[in-house]
């Protein structure tokens, strides 16, 4: 996990009692990593943003230092517990601009960061902005495969209920759902039939196909309301039924 890396690495190199990797969702901070003297725990709950000083660190997107941080914003019920009296917050930037992580740094006494340790968490924060936007890519791409599979398990079941001869073409990545009535009507099982575009043109008859395709380009096109045309398919027997 780069997240408690990055923790730990801050804790240990500033020598700093606490350090909290804070991803921004909505109004509140969700805690991603927090290293506390030598230890990191991941997914620690969180808190209103509005609350802490990381909503300046938000609002002026820019590192901010403060001493006395526990008595500046005692609503942060963080900076009490770890008697914070050093603090300092640095932002993650997505690639608008946006503030979409704060990390803070806390210390329970005088704590001085030199201008190469902010030059340096500034870099982190680059690098940090970089995984969480690279997370959420990963993680949307997760979501459209299930909610593509689950489409897929769903138009399975339908066509199986309905036991009707019907074909499915994802016009995107060429593949075709047959129905079980479907393959049968041409004398195979659902698992015979090639799963792709090729493999139903193929069974067009040679003078239907150019018919077929016109109809279909016209649909594609936007030019007909839908594609319907009647012509031979090749069955396994050899025959070819309109």
């Amino acid at each position: 996990n780069i997240f408690v890396y990055i923790a730990r690495m801050i804790g240990e190199w500033l020598n700093v009692k606490v350090v909290c990797l804070s991803e921004i969702r909505g109004h509140d901070l969700h805690f991603l990593s927090v290293y506390v003297q030598g230890n990191v725990l991941t997914h620690a709950g969180g808190c209103p943003l509005a609350i802490t000083p990381c909503a300046t660190v938000e609002a002026h997107r820019e590192l901010r230092i403060y001493d006395r941080v526990a008595e500046r914003f005692p609503e942060a019920a963080f900076l009490q517990e770890h008697q914070a009296f050093a603090y300092c917050g640095f932002p993650s930037l997505d690639n608008d601009g946006n503030v979409i992580a704060v990390t803070c740094l806390l210390d329970d006494q005088p704590h001085e960061f030199t201008a190469e340790d902010q030059q340096w968490l500034l870099i982190l924060g680059q690098r940090m902005g970089l995984e969480l936007q690279r997370k959420k890519l990963a993680d949307a791409h997760q979501r459209s495969l299930q909610a593509l599979t689950e489409s897929e398990q769903r138009l399975g079941l339908s066509l199986m209920g309905a036991d009707l001869g019907l074909w499915d073409w994802n016009i995107v990545i060429g593949a075709v759902h047959y129905s079980e009535r479907w393959a049968s009507m041409l004398g195979y099982t659902a698992q015979e039939i090639t799963p792709d575009y090729s493999g139903w043109a193929q069974r067009v008859h040679p003078e239907d196909l150019p018919r077929v395709l016109k109809n279909l380009d016209a649909h594609l096109a936007g030019v007909s309301p839908c594609y319907q045309v009647e012509h031979r398919l090749l069955t396994q027997a050899g025959d070819w039924p309109w």
